[in-house]
């Protein structure tokens, strides 16, 4: 399985993993017994099914990154490094705009609630005076201010509670 060469063009040269040795080892030493119906090869081949799950590349592929580029390893290294703060620093713009947002939102709340205590002490001072206004056109006996205190009055209560109730979030958040 290893390629060696005297250094002629065209020959590689070969540097075997830790498995694939360990599948010649296999093949040069088959078990024996009476019940065994493994097939050298078939070890061989389950051997060679190797599977590696890291940050950085296996071990073998960083040599052979060596053998076929100049400085490989170094470079597969740097890559992943830039790669790594690249990602940290996407993942800081990320969270700083969610911090931007929320805080936007928050100052969107606080806006929203001093506007509706306005709208509320506003409705309460102009139903106050409807209410002085009709009891000072009663007592004069004057009908239609009556009527028009009244009608002012209820006005603005409505007007006060459709302005004062809470918007829906296009999201569906109350």
């Amino acid at each position: 399985m290893t390629e060696t060469g005297n250094g002629g063009a065209g020959e590689q040269s070969h540097t075997p993993s830790s498995l694939e040795r360990l599948a010649e080892q296999v093949l040069d030493n088959p078990l024996e017994g009476e019940g065994d119906t493994a097939v050298p090869g078939e070890i061989a081949r389950v051997l060679l099914q190797e599977s590696y799950k890291g940050t950085f590349p296996h071990p073998d592929v960083l040599r052979r990154l060596n053998e076929v580029v100049e400085n490989g390893a170094e470079r597969a290294f740097g890559m992943t490094e830039i790669e790594q703060r690249h990602r940290h620093e996407c993942d800081s713009r990320w969270l700083e705009a969610e911090i931007r947002y929320k805080d936007a939102e928050t100052a969107a709340i606080g806006r929203e609630s001093v506007d509706r205590r306005l709208i509320i002490w506003l409705v309460f001072i102009f139903l106050t005076l409807s209410l002085i206004g009709g009891f000072w056109a009663a007592m004069a006996g004057h009908s239609l201010g009556v009527g028009l205190a009244g009608g002012a009055g209820v006005l603005t209560a409505l007007a006060g509670i459709w302005a004062s109730r809470k918007k829906k979030d296009p999201e569906g958040n109350s």
